[in-house]
């Protein structure tokens, strides 16, 4: 329009087309089921199998391998029982129980009377897992060897999964109801071995007593330090065998002090002497495992335990304490001698630690030096079996 009040030009309209609109069809199936799957009902059993472990335990009369044992494990057990045939079988030590825990009422409608309680501990094959040391109270008639009772889980850590059947232990992952197969270790990826160093040219030392040859011992060859050490050696050589000779002479004038062996018995030993040790804790128990000895060593240390044992210094204990012993072989120029018995040692550290130590004066070192300088000849003493002496 270009001007006010007028009507538009007719040569300018337009035709109006109305826009096309597509409708939304939805494809919809021949049957109008709904997509959701039901799975079929599952079939409860009406029983199932119990939770054994194959466990390994041992005792004082067991002197090989570890004795196979399928435990029971049940969390509704308040306490850990064993059947007293495997407390005989195993020779454990039997502990009186407190008054409040002389039955088992909770596991039977009848009480189950119980006969103390052990102490024992638990491993899997080759130990590759292993429990602590448990409380377990003893029953005559006990139709499995061990059940595992909720002081046991719960201490251990053991999550039991019913529906699974495993039986883990939180701490390690390991499954006692499926444990893992043991696998050979993988052998070593052969290396290749790098060319030898060459070996270093050194420059030759001057020649001594050790590294001289026989013909330059000659004393025009040699210098004066090398001839006075050569003379102050042999002249150790031949001190020492004036010692050797008055050693044995010594020994045969007094040979009733110098024996090869401690007596054959205990006789002589007064009995007027007792020996008491007072311990910090006298609830605790020292029970130490015992140290491997090598093959060659164990002849002569088990003839060295006969010997003791036949005359009367030793005697065969069950005790609960028990310390570690081994042996150390004496040698001979740095070769270890096995024709002379070998020396006994006992790890008694553990039963230091908790022993109460006697107090009494000791000897200044300042006048043992004294006393020891005004003297001229010095020497030294071997006891036999010190041990047995002292």
């Amino acid at each position: 329009m270009v001007d006010t009040n007028t009507w538009p030009d007719p040569s300018t309209y337009v035709t109006l087309v109305a826009p096309k609109v597509t409708a939304a069809v939805r494809e919809t199936d021949e049957d109008n089921e709904t997509d959701s799957y039901v799975p079929p009902p599952i079939e409860i059993p009406f029983t199932v199998h119990q939770l054994y472990a194959n466990l390994f335990a041992t005792g004082p009369l067991i002197t090989e391998f570890p004795v196979p044992i399928q435990a029971l494990m049940d969390i509704g057990s308040p306490c850990t029982v064993i059947s007293a045939e495997l407390c005989d079988r195993l020779g454990l030590r039997r502990y009186p129980l407190p008054t409040k825990e002389n039955n088992l009422t909770s596991l039977s409608q009848l009480p189950l009377v119980c006969e103390g309680y052990v102490k024992l501990e638990l491993q899997s094959a080759q130990g590759v897992w292993k429990s602590g040391v448990h409380k377990m109270k003893v029953n005559k008639g006990l139709p499995f060897p061990i059940i595992l009772g909720m002081p046991f889980l719960s201490s251990e850590h053991i999550l039991i999964d019913s529906s699974e059947r495993t039986a883990i232990d939180k701490r390690s992952g390991y499954d006692l109801l499926n444990p893992p197969l043991l696998t050979a270790r993988a052998r070593a990826v052969t290396r290749s071995i790098p060319p030898p160093t060459p070996k270093k040219v050194r420059v030759p030392k001057p020649p001594t007593i050790e590294t001289a040859k026989a013909p330059a011992l000659a004393g025009y060859l040699l210098p004066s330090p090398i001839m006075a050490a050569v003379r102050d050696h042999i002249e150790g050589l031949a001190f020492q065998e004036v010692l050797k000779a008055e050693d044995a002479k010594m020994k045969t004038k007094y040979a009733d002090r110098f024996p090869t062996r401690l007596p054959d018995t205990t006789d002589h030993v007064p009995g007027h002497m007792f020996h008491r040790i007072r311990l910090k804790n006298p609830a605790k128990v020292n029970n130490g495992k015992g140290y491997a000895a090598p093959k060659k060593y164990q002849e002569s240390w088990k003839k060295l335990l006969d010997e003791h044992l036949q005359s009367g210094r030793i005697r065969p204990s069950s005790s609960e304490y028990a310390s570690p012993a081994f042996c150390v072989p004496k040698y001979i120029a740095g070769v270890p001698d096995l024709t002379v018995p070998p020396r006994w040692v006992n790890d008694y550290r553990a039963l230091n630690s908790n022993t109460v130590r006697d107090s009494f004066p000791l000897p200044r070192v300042d006048d043992i030096l004294a006393n020891c300088g005004k003297g001229k000849v010095f020497a030294k003493m071997d006891m036999t079996n010190s041990f047995f002496q002292t």
